[in-house]
């Protein structure tokens, strides 16, 4: 699972939570061909975790797609490589915006009342 701040539609703030096992079986169930994109070009929600010295940055990331821009669910470490090897470019599998949609859901954020 994968999560970042989010807020539903009526306004209650919480987690966005993506669920990677489901990405997985979308993309093994619908295959789809591997993109080449721009290391550069890739967005950065939040800092990106630490490079791992053993992450091949060649295995695909998995981007989502939310309002027609690309999302990092899967990958951090391997862009974090990349970018520290000076590699320019990486190969990614993207979703759709309704595959994106399939495997997001909300939680909001606990009150101390609910503790």
């Amino acid at each position: 699972m994968v999560d970042a701040g989010g807020m539903n539609a009526a306004g209650d703030q919480g987690f966005l939570v993506y669920d990677l096992h489901l990405a997985r079986s979308l993309i093994v169930e619908n295959p789809r061909e591997v993109r080449v994109l721009r290391v550069s070009t890739l967005p950065v929600r939040w800092p990106l975790a630490p490079p791992v010295g053993d992450m091949d940055p060649a295995f695909p990331l998995i981007l989502g797609t939310e309002a027609g821009r690309p999302l990092i669910l899967d990958g951090f470490h391997r862009l974090a490589r990349a970018r520290q090897m000076g590699i320019e470019t990486v190969n990614a599998v993207v979703l759709t915006e309704a595959e994106t949609g399939q495997i997001r859901s909300f939680r909001p954020f606990r009150t101390s009342s609910e503790d």
